[in-house]
């Protein structure tokens, strides 16, 4: 122990006080945690109600991976994060797979890896390997980065002293690829308990040597399977069990070394096709399991091409042009068409107890000379026995299908003897249909000018066999399968999907599938928006300065919109201006376009702190806030952003910093990746003639009509409608809230007479 490790675990033990030492416990965390290809993952066991400091303390874990040397752990102590970490084990095991039930005390006979104690599954205890974690076998990312999990602790018994209350962090780091696992549980054993859960015997492992079987065939195989013991556990008795296995009898394996256990099983003529579970019972209690697959005694079929060929029993014998390749060759000439694929099926048989299925390859060379090399039978694919290849798809490069195509079955790496054999094996050649496609934005409910509520698309297909089938995925966004239709008959497929409202806000990924005759399918990436509606705001006069939009609620990089009017333009000495400030969004922006969708001015941090301001004609001379997050430096609404705004309608879009305001096409995009919602105020000194109503009062569709004379001035005396049948509309004829008005009457007349609608004696 360094000098640093002793002044650790000191401190640890000072802070632990005069606290009494308790009697054991176990805590334990049973959740199983998958253990991907490379990342850092973490467990953790709160430990609460604990009375007492630690005297002695173990660690128990059971967890199945299948390169145990690609494994680094480490413990973390409550509140220890950045400070102190106990390296339990690192790269230990070498290739053999799995810790079972493994409990790492520093009482135990060895060091973990060490001479002796170094053999996978690790079904015993060991000390843990301690000490500081190093560069070299280390490699997770933050927040568990080398650099900070601070100080490494010698051993277990440097956490003696210390309360155990709180949450303890066990973290596994894969620093190699390839492969995987998971942690089944893990426990801390508290003051000399000792975890119920760990047996006195385990099952490890269970295989076949042929894992893969054709329905009602004679093949046998031989299962071989590993118990692992500790001290004070007998094994006397393997058993598989199952209806797969011929009759359904039980088969007893025969012990052998170092807790192996094997036998010869045939599966059951009746057993189905598919997966077969077949069971492992250790002293006749079920321990485990082992699967064999049953294939069909049909042959797979040539995958769906425009042009196939095929052969049978074809071995595979080495690298690319060993004499022992078989070959066979197809002429195709004549057959019209071009391939970008092909198709390949079969069923192989690895030969060789060396061999890995995987290895089995297929080369095919085109008319023209080009070589393409295939691996048909899937990556990760594990056992022995046949293999069916249903409809492997693989590249080509626009080939002309016209001409002698030659088909060489090989293997990538190469055994003493031959390796494999195909059965039998087709190549099918495909024209693969291709689509480019745009999608559309849409706004729920009002939109900008050249928007609505519709999501429209189109598609454009080529390739493949026509004609064509194309449907456009809406779920992503809420909206279902949209299916696309050629109205033309030119291969351009088009459709729509109408928002209801209750879609998601966003944009969205919704490719189309396009299915051509014989059921070859692509996918065309088209990308969808979603918006909420634009709000509308009214007219802006004096009469409603001071409105606030408030609590606009915005996603991460979204932007909405606001269509506004101005009555008159804003000159001097006139002002407009505008203010903005957000609530869980500390920096706004927001920008102004017309109607034909050209930016007006738009505007950061000219606000109060990081809000945004903007002021047109004279401005009103206020203080708007600073040049930035700090207002060093005060901005007056000056007109700065415009002298005059000409008389009409507007958008304003608003969004989270971020944004870009580009000039034209109301284009604007948000990168803020906050939420929240952002206020805008409007502040004017315009003023604006009354509105009034339609003249056709009494509803009857004649305009002019001294029935509506009629009408409104009956309805005004508080008389009925007329004629009677008819629905007038109100009295407030210039809209000023004031009712049975004589200004409305006035204005009434003065809009019949064609003139204009007026303030009351105007």
């Amino acid at each position: 122990m360094n000098s640093k490790q002793n002044r650790l675990a000191l401190a640890l033990v000072a802070a632990a006080g005069l606290a009494s030492v308790a009697s054991g416990q176990v805590y334990s965390n049973n959740s199983p945690l998958a253990i991907p290809d490379s990342p850092t993952v973490v467990s953790t066991i709160n430990v609460s109600g604990f009375v007492g400091t630690i005297s002695d303390l173990n660690v128990v874990l059971n967890a199945d991976h299948t390169f145990d040397g690609d494994l680094d752990v480490i413990l973390i102590p409550p509140g220890q994060t950045g400070i102190s970490y106990l390296q339990l084990f690192t790269d230990v095991g070498s290739t053999g797979d799995n810790f079972r039930w493994t409990r790492l005390d520093q009482s135990a006979a060895g060091v973990i890896g060490s001479t002796g104690f170094a053999t996978a599954p690790f079904f015993g205890d060991y000390r843990p390997e301690g000490g500081t974690m190093t560069s070299t076998n280390w490699a997770a990312a933050a927040p568990w980065a080398l650099a900070s999990l601070g100080t490494g602790i010698t051993d277990l018994s440097a956490l003696n002293g210390i309360d155990p209350n709180g949450t303890w962090t066990l973290v596994i780091d894969d620093d190699a690829s390839l492969d995987t696992g998971t942690l089944q549980y893990w426990s801390l054993e508290l003051n000399g308990a000792v975890d119920s859960n760990v047996p006195a015997l385990s099952f490890n492992t269970a295989t076949l040597s042929q894992s893969r079987f054709v329905q009602g065939s004679s093949d046998t195989s031989t299962a071989t399977v590993t118990v692992l013991s500790r001290s004070g556990g007998s094994v006397t008795s393997v058993e598989l069990t199952g209806a797969a296995l011929a009759g359904g009898a039980p088969v007893s394996l025969v012990e052998g070394p170092a807790g192996t256990w094997t036998g010869t099983i045939s599966l059951d003529a009746a057993a189905p096709v598919g997966a077969n579970s077949i069971g492992v019972s250790v002293n006749g209690t079920p321990s485990g399991s082992l699967t064999a697959t049953v294939l069909p005694t049909t042959l797979p079929a040539c995958a769906s091409g425009f042009a196939s060929f095929s052969s049978t029993n074809l071995n595979s014998d080495g690298p690319v042009g060993n004499v022992g390749n078989s070959i066979f060759t197809s002429d195709q000439t004549g057959t019209p068409g071009t391939a970008n694929a092909v198709r390949i099926s079969g069923r192989v048989r690895n030969l060789l107890p060396t061999s890995l299925i995987t290895e089995a390859r297929v080369r095919v060379v085109a008319p023209d000379g080009s070589a393409y090399l295939f691996q048909p039978v899937p990556a990760g694919t594990t056992g022995s026995g046949p293999f069916d290849v249903v409809a492997f798809q693989g590249s080509v490069t626009n080939e002309v299908a016209s001409g002698i195509w030659t088909v060489e079955t090989y293997e990538s790496s190469n055994q003493t003897g031959v390796d494999s054999n195909w059965e039998t094996l087709c190549v099918s050649l495909v024209s693969l249909p291709s689509g480019t496609g745009t999608g559309d934005t849409a706004f729920q409910g009002l939109g900008l000018p050249g928007f609505d509520n519709v999501l429209n698309y189109s598609v454009t297909v080529s390739g493949g066999v026509p004609p064509y089938s194309v449907s456009v995925n809406g779920e992503p966004f809420g909206g279902g399968t949209i299916t696309l239709t050629d109205p033309e008959n030119d291969n351009i497929f088009t459709g729509s999907y109408t928002l209801t409202g209750s879609e998601s806000i966003g944009s969205f990924a919704t490719p189309a599938t396009i299915t051509d005759s014989v059921g070859t399918t692509a996918t065309a990436t088209i990308t969808s928006a979603v918006r909420r509606g634009v709000v509308d705001i009214g007219e802006v006069s004096a009469a409603n300065e001071g409105t606030l939009i408030t609590d606009a609620a915005h996603n991460a990089g979204e932007v909405r919109w606001f269509q506004f009017s101005v009555c008159s333009d804003v000159s001097a000495p006139n002002f407009f201006d505008l203010t903005s400030v957000g609530t869980g969004i500390t920096d706004t922006e927001f920008g102004i376009y017309r109607t034909d969708g050209t930016l007006v001015s738009s505007d950061d941090d000219d606000g109060v702190l990081a809000g945004s301001a903007m002021s047109f004609g004279a401005g009103s001379g206020a203080t708007q806030g600073g040049t930035g997050t700090t207002d060093t430096a005060p901005v007056i609404a000056d007109g700065r952003d415009g002298a005059t705004l000409p008389a009409g309608t507007y958008y304003l879009a608003t969004g989270q910093f971020n944004v870009t305001f580009n000039t034209t096409n109301f284009s604007v995009v948000g990168a803020g990746a906050g939420t929240g919602t952002i206020s805008v105020v409007f502040d004017t000194d315009l003023t604006c003639g009354p509105v009034c109503n339609d003249i056709d009062i009494n509803n009857d569709g004649s305009l002019f009509d001294p029935t509506d004379i009629d009408a409104f001035l009956s309805v005004f005396s508080e008389g009925p409608c007329v004629p009677a049948e008819a629905t007038c509309d109100g009295i407030d004829f210039n809209n000023d809230t004031s009712l049975f008005d004589p200004c409305d009457i006035d204005a009434f007349l003065l809009v019949f007479s064609e003139g204009p609608c007026t303030l009351c004696g105007v």
